[in-house]
């Protein structure tokens, strides 16, 4: 049985071009108290589905499964109880702060913004999140009231 030492890392479709051309689209690797750990990526949000249904079929448990992708939106179209973790950063955590969070009103189209999940940790539904403030700028190349972040997150399931 896989549950106790498979992961499945789903989305990011950038991260393709900096890691998985050289380790390959699944790789045995990242060693964790000598336990290996399987990291599978997708390209497509089309083929979030199909990677969920990967990972019902190896027997990889929803708590283990996280959704790394850059537009927290994504979340909104997931089903509840397939995803354990959902990671991403597409706000910049606000370049600009303006009071009462008009940034979020006024120059952001996103759903989940404007419902006041605009960065780090959260819950949607049995999903938890987290929301990177990122390093980046949107057209202005500057960041007022919005310090650049880069997070270091360990996640830990309840069976290790």
């Amino acid at each position: 049985d896989n549950k106790d030492r498979e992961w499945a890392l789903i989305g990011l479709e950038d991260l393709r071009t900096a890691f998985c051309r050289k380790e390959n689209i699944a790789y045995q690797s990242n060693l964790r108290r000598g336990i290996p750990r399987n990291y599978e990526y997708i390209d497509t949000l089309l083929k979030i589905e199909q990677q969920l249904e990967l990972c019902r079929e190896q027997n990889i448990p929803p708590e283990r499964r996280i959704v790394l992708q850059h537009n927290p939106d994504l979340i909104l179209s997931l089903p509840q109880g397939e995803v354990g973790y959902f990671l991403s950063g597409h706000f910049h955590g606000g370049q600009v702060w303006l009071p009462f969070g008009l940034e979020y009103t006024f120059l952001r189209q996103e759903r989940l913004c404007k419902m006041g999940i605009t960065r780090g940790v959260f819950r949607w539904g049995k999903i938890r999140g987290y929301i990177s403030r990122g390093l980046g700028c949107v057209s202005l190349p500057i960041r007022l009231g919005s310090r650049p972040e880069i997070a270091v997150l360990e996640l830990t399931s309840v069976d290790t």
